[in-house]
């Protein structure tokens, strides 16, 4: 893995946030915010990314390259679409990390400290807190209803199971 934490003035990840649907409704203003507290990280296919158990604050977003959530030595998703975020759930409720996270290909990452939401909160930086709030929002959101969906399509897969 290689990082930097020297993104907050480059405009080339400004332009790929800004080319991913979930980062296109927020002014420079708040991406810039949002990338003082990031690093950019690159990851070669076959690394570990976060290790299920393990505890820390850090958050990524997914900016090129696929990856793999995998739980207790199952493979639960694979993500690929530019803008997709994980880790974030050991962020809101502190808990060990539930699934580990493995590179499938080359991974380019936008990591953020997620202890550093609270302490720019606190310095009343609204800002970025809000940037951080309606990215949570927006994300989990979409994930709920993909839950949704699949929950009533495996529901009717089991009542098909159950009346053959």
């Amino acid at each position: 893995m290689r990082e930097t934490t020297l993104i907050a003035d480059n405009q080339k990840v400004l332009a790929i946030l800004k080319s991913i649907e979930s980062f296109r409704p927020f002014s420079d203003e708040h991406l810039q915010s949002f990338l003082e507290v990031g690093k950019l990280c690159e990851y070669d296919p076959d690394e570990t990314i976060i290790q299920e158990g393990d505890t820390d604050t850090w958050m990524y977003f997914l900016l090129a390259g696929e990856i793999e959530i995998v739980k207790n030595d199952t493979q639960i998703k694979i993500l690929r679409r530019s803008g997709e975020l994980f880790g974030e759930m050991g962020v809101v409720d502190g808990a060990p990390r539930s699934a580990s996270i493995r590179s499938l290909t080359k991974v380019l990452l936008l990591g953020v400290d997620g202890s550093l939401i609270e302490k720019k909160h606190q310095k009343n930086e609204l800002a970025f807190g809000y940037t951080m709030f309606r990215l949570f929002t927006e994300i989990l959101v979409e994930r709920l209803r993909l839950t949704t969906q699949e929950n009533i399509q495996l529901r009717e897969e089991l009542d098909s199971l159950k009346n053959n």
